[in-house]
């Protein structure tokens, strides 16, 4: 059988999308210079920031769904981003979570209906995550709207307010597969990527 690929030399080399790719990539590259000893993602793309991360560190990741998995320095966690129950507090260096409190609560991913699903996935973060470690998070900013059952656009300055410390860095994607550097006072449509390191 002849299967003609026709046309190809003529695209570009590759696909680079615009914000998932420039958000995890810069996530990945972040977590790297952290180094940290235990590190505990939360629904982020397997595909994409957990995979990156793979390539130079072990992670535990949770997620509301069930995982079968026998990917080595993947330890899969599976329960509620709002609460961490299987948790325990001050547990890890690094908590990350990349596209997914936006989700959280609007029943989606099979999750209960919880109007501050987000928030208080935000505090759970904070809870396991020990004093001057960092808090990795990445998230669609507006003012605050529901998307029926697709996702928020979060208030950045409401989710900061969550977070007992300081802000490292704080970019947002610019539709080229890259970032620029943003302020805390920021308020319209973006794909965002804050670094915060917790104190408490």
């Amino acid at each position: 059988m002849l299967s003609p690929m026709l046309g190809e030399q003529l695209e570009q080399a590759g696909t680079i999308s615009d914000d998932y790719f420039a958000l995890d990539l810069w996530a990945a590259q972040t977590t790297k210079t952290l180094d940290a000893s235990r590190h505990l993602d939360v629904g982020s793309r397997l595909d994409g920031y957990v995979a990156h991360v793979l390539t130079f560190s072990s992670l535990d990741v949770l997620d509301i769904r069930e995982l079968k998995s026998n990917v080595r320095g993947l330890n899969f966690v599976q329960g509620d981003g709002r609460f961490l129950n299987e948790i325990e507090d001050n547990s890890y260096d690094l908590v990350s979570s990349l596209h997914a409190i936006e989700h959280f609560g609007l029943g989606r991913y099979g999750d209960p209906i919880d109007p501050l699903g987000y928030l208080k996935a935000v505090r759970a973060f904070v809870r396991v995550t020990r004093n001057q470690g960092h808090l990795l998070l990445g998230f669609p900013t507006g003012q605050g709207e529901v998307l029926f059952n697709a996702q928020r656009l979060l208030s950045l300055e409401e989710v900061i307010s969550e977070v007992p410390g300081k802000v490292i860095t704080l970019i947002r994607t610019v539709g080229d597969g890259s970032t620029d550097e943003i302020d805390q006072n920021f308020k319209d449509y973006a794909c965002i990527g804050i670094l915060l390191q917790i104190s408490k």
